[in-house]
């Protein structure tokens, strides 16, 4: 940045930088100014001017950066400013807040209101920008809010409002509201919403525990609102039929009472008349039984499915669907044991899905879950792409297919049926979970079949337990074998651990004959890496994650069978179950 003489004037200074920055200029670029202008020369010419303009840009950028830095905020650009205070709106929203020593009153917190108040230029930038004022909630002064939004689209929350004083501003504004949510709306409140027009709807959400309005809903959604995209629906009555094709894309129901009389080939039905669907979310919302006959839907845009229901629902309408471009499904089953109609219906509902032409090819599985919960917990989860993290909150972003399906059932060992229906040639990467409701025996069989398997990350001190008894069990068999083609696993050269404690003794239910009694899971570790090594099929990485154990001299006796060894995050003794302390919850 140039030094101007103090006795320079304003403009002389000016006028001095610009004559500077010009001879620069000229100097920097001479070389490329020379080149002849023939068709040959062109390409080489314009890429040079190309590089000097991203440089020059480049450079253009921190100036103005730190001119805008040493800026008082009255005098920041007008885009700049609109982006502040979108912030501001984040982190300091009106609120209403209650004065502990004032007895209880409740204040409101303008929060990013105070910004018209600062000085005449954030007030008008604050003004002319509607978009601010166009949310109105139960905390917005409305009048204020619905004046300054000026013909801006309004997005409007009815939660916590008392109908009366705010159904007039509803009503006068229908025709501009984008998003509206209704929380417990009266029969004359939404019979008067729901009998007007609103073209630039696009979001509705409609929670009504009591179901007065479940006519004019109907009506609404087919005559009123052309431009509904996502519609969100609790606690209301779902139509037995749709007359007319809607154009929503996102439809969620929670608890919404069917007729008595609808029956799931009238659901495909309404569904037909949803062809751009690509997100339906449904819990205890389907109708009671599955008898669909042949009947079946096509959605060639649905990505995300998600059935949560206290029958077999999920799995009769899931089989119904014929959604090529399904990324994502969910599904929830809350009961199943061995060998009854549910159990029977997810194989079924399984092997149609792996004919199906549009299947694809998933690389990954997924079993177990990460917390305990009052019950045993089936889970189960295929992916069609190596999963890169095993954190239960993973959001789906959807690049990758995935399906998962929860029950809570009574018994264990349900998982194994299950597996087995899938190709185990594509498969290569298993995640067990901390709870797993599987013996040893159980999950060796199950593993077998997966030559291609390449790596296993499991979790917790019983999950790991049982998956080294699997090795030990299952290369005791083959003993006579010495080549890592017959060995159990042959491919499988990686192994994850976390959250285990390894000086936990293996327990008398969960022991193999081969194992003596006092052997610790880290003799177990030690054990099973020695067999595989003896077959040539070494393990070439082996991680251990946020275990636990007194001394770790055993982990460097472990490093000899493996090609990588990395212990790390060590944790204290009361972070980590011991093998012993599922007992009551596995062996129950």
């Amino acid at each position: 940045m140039s030094e101007f003489p103090s006795e320079a004037s304003s403009h002389d200074a000016r006028d001095a930088v610009l004559q500077r920055w010009s001879q620069t200029f000229r100097s920097q670029t001479a070389s490329i100014a020379r080149i002849a202008p023939s068709i040959a020369s062109r390409h080489e010419a314009q890429r040079a001017w190309g590089y000097e303009i991203e440089g020059l840009a480049r450079q253009v950028a921190v100036a103005k950066a730190q001119w805008n830095a040493l800026a008082l905020p009255c005098l920041l650009p007008t885009e700049i400013l609109v982006n502040i205070f979108k912030f501001w709106k984040e982190i300091d929203p009106i609120v209403r807040r209650t004065i502990a020593s004032g007895g209880g009153t409740l204040i409101l917190h303008h929060g990013w209101l105070s910004a018209t108040a600062v000085c005449q230029r954030f007030r008008a930038v604050a003004l002319g920008h509607a978009a601010f004022w166009s949310t109105l909630n139960s905390v917005t002064p409305w009048e204020l809010f619905v004046a300054r939004s000026r013909d801006s689209p309004l997005c409007i929350n009815m939660s916590g409002i008392g109908e009366p004083k705010y159904l007039p501003v509803i009503l006068a504004n229908l025709g501009r509201i984008r998003k509206l949510f209704l929380s417990y709306p009266s029969p004359h409140a939404a019979m008067e919403i729901f009998r007007r027009d609103a073209p630039q709807l696009q979001s509705l959400s409609v929670s009504d525990p009591w179901g007065h309005n479940d006519t004019s809903l109907h009506n609404f959604l087919v005559n009123h609102s052309p431009s509904l995209r996502t519609l969100r629906l609790s606690d209301v009555g779902i139509p037995s039929s749709i007359p007319l094709p809607l154009s929503l894309r996102y439809l969620k129901l929670r608890r919404c009472r069917a007729p008595s009389n609808c029956s799931f080939v009238e659901l495909l039905s309404c569904l037909r008349n949803m062809p751009l669907l690509e997100e339906f979310i449904s819990f205890d919302s389907l109708p009671q039984g599955g008898d669909m006959g042949s009947a079946t839907v096509c959605l060639s845009h649905l990505r995300h499915l998600s059935l949560n229901e206290d029958d077999a629902g999920p799995l009769y309408l899931w089989s119904s669907l014929r959604a090529s471009a399904v990324y994502h499904v969910e599904l929830t089953l809350q009961t199943m044991e061995h060998g009854d109609m549910v159990h029977s219906d997810l194989i079924t509902a399984i092997r149609g899905h792996l004919v199906q032409p549009w299947c694809p090819s998933y690389t990954t599985f997924i079993l177990g879950h990460d917390h305990w919960e009052d019950g045993h917990v089936f889970s189960f989860i295929v992916q069609s792409v190596p999963v890169q993290t095993s954190d239960p909150e993973e959001v789906f972003d959807g690049s990758y297919h995935k399906l998962a399906i929860t029950s809570y059932p009574e018994e264990r060992d349900l998982e194994h049926p299950v597996v087995s229906l899938f190709p185990a040639k594509p498969v290569h990467t298993f995640v067990l979970r901390e709870y797993i409701l599987m013996s040893s025996s159980v999950m060796a069989q199950m593993l077998h079949p997966f030559i291609a398997l390449g790596t296993i990350e499991a979790t917790g001190s019983a999950t790991v337990g049982k998956l080294l008894l699997s090795f030990v069990a299952s290369h005791a068999a083959r003993e006579e074998q010495t080549s890592a083609q017959h060995a159990y696993l042959p491919a499988l050269h990686a192994l994850s651990f976390k959250k285990v404690n390894f000086d936990s003794k293996v327990p008398e239910d969960a022991r193999i004959p081969d194992i003596s009694e006092g052997v610790s899971l880290h003799d177990l570790l030690k054990l099973a890496l020695q067999l595989r090594a003896s077959v040539a099929a070494r393990i070439r990485t082996l991680t251990m994650q946020s275990c636990f154990t007194k001394s770790e001299s055993w982990v460097q006796s472990c490093s000899v069978y493996v090609d990588a060894l990395d212990w790390k995050n060590a944790c204290g003794e009361q972070d980590v179950k011991t093998w012993e302390g599922y007992l009551d919850e596995e062996y129950d």
